[in-house]
């Protein structure tokens, strides 16, 4: 029987969770041709629930046209990567294919084949002129071809604080913003787990992409969701978890999306019948040592301080964590290095702020931490 849980790539239709407000608003606005800003750490579930949509709630007046930017470093990168995407989502048919590239793309020299094979795409290469017209173009490819269709496209690009990185970012971002806000059939949802690059991007006035469209912070899925999902899949599997096992689970994992999904996985392999309480700590030891391998590359560039304040936050949480007592306890330098040290967690993605709170991203990166030094948390 195939394990009713998944991890590591797009949650698979029986292993998607809850999400239902999101997906309902998501929808509502992708109806309407609004923009949208998904913010979120890593692994919280953005590109599974953005994959979840496009597969749900396209129809023949509605496309989807995905887009991940994790490996693209340069605009000419972007601009051949998104051309692609647009017209592999658009076009059905190889004369299609070259009827758009022809009509739309006259700046450019595309040169488009047919691959060999039942499941044969189509690849489209570009000899991208540098020049504003050309750029356009490509940038207004997708309403192009929606008002030909008489359609609407919605496209999704994941990663997006990439773009932040490209030389010349902001000259860009300003392309893309000038050609895309003028837009009618065509939405965007720009995704991206760097939480503070997102900001930077789109809540600075002085940013090109400033009110571009509705910002969402996605939140970590309920408890209470957690323990209905849990107890449905281990059922529908004719295995049986308690609700307060259930719960236990969601806890340990802080509700972690890909965590939790992780630890059902194995504790789901480990499991003939009934769950055990033994079986749930033999998880948590089976989780822990698989992940060691990427904890300790992440803990081993940390400076002397870094650390300290890490284990600070872990005992003594993050209220007073720059109070005379904290510092003082552990030895954790001046104030200003508290907030440095602080600031560099946070852009390694290793703490993050909501407010005035500050919190380990990665709860079992944290367990990981307690065990390992024998640390007494907070809670």
């Amino acid at each position: 029987m195939e394990n009713p849980f998944s991890f590591g790539g797009f949650a698979k239709t029986q292993s998607f969770t809850n999400r239902t407000r999101e997906i309902k608003h998501i929808s509502t606005l992708c109806n309407n041709s609004i923009n949208l800003i998904l913010i979120s750490p890593r692994r919280w579930g953005k590109s599974s629930l953005i994959h979840h949509i496009s597969q749900k709630k396209a129809k023949k007046d509605l496309k989807f046209c995905l887009i991940d930017l994790f490996n693209v470093g340069s605009e000419e990168e972007f601009y051949t990567q998104y051309l692609h995407a647009v017209m592999k989502a658009t076009a059905t048919k190889l004369e299609q294919f070259k009827q758009y590239a022809t009509e739309f793309l006259t700046h450019l020299k595309p040169n488009i084949s047919l691959g060999t094979g039942p499941d044969a795409e189509f690849s489209l290469e570009i000899s991208l002129k540098k020049n504003a017209k050309s750029e356009a173009e490509i940038l207004d490819i997708a309403q192009r071809i929606a008002e030909r269709q008489n359609i609407r496209i919605v496209i999704a690009i994941d990663e997006f604080q990439n773009i932040d990185h490209f030389t010349k970012s902001i000259p860009f971002q300003k392309k893309l913003r000038a050609n895309w806000q003028k837009h009618d059939r065509v939405s965007y949802i720009l995704y991206g787990s760097k939480r503070h690059l997102m900001h930077e991007l789109f809540e600075k006035r002085e940013k090109p992409f400033y009110k571009f469209g509705e910002v969402l912070y996605l939140q970590k899925i309920a408890e209470k969701q957690w323990i209905k999902f849990l107890t449905a899949q281990f059922k529908r599997t004719q295995k049986s978890i308690t609700r307060s096992q259930a719960k236990h689970i969601a806890q340990l994992m802080q509700n972690h999306p890909y965590y939790v999904q992780q630890f059902a996985f194995s504790l789901w392999e480990k499991t003939k019948e009934e769950v055990s309480d033994s079986k749930i700590e033999d998880t948590v030891i089976t989780l822990i040592q698989s992940n060691e391998w990427r904890f300790i590359h992440q803990f081993e560039p940390l400076t002397n301080r870094q650390r300290k304040t890490l284990i600070a936050l872990i005992e003594n949480g993050d209220k007073g964590i720059s109070s005379s007592s904290t510092i003082a306890k552990y030895n954790l330098g001046a104030s200003a290095t508290v907030i440095r040290s602080l600031e560099a967690l946070q852009k390694d993605e290793i703490i993050e702020r909501w407010g005035n709170t500050i919190q380990l991203l990665d709860p079992v990166f944290e367990m990981w931490l307690i065990r390992k030094l024998n640390l007494k948390p907070n809670r």
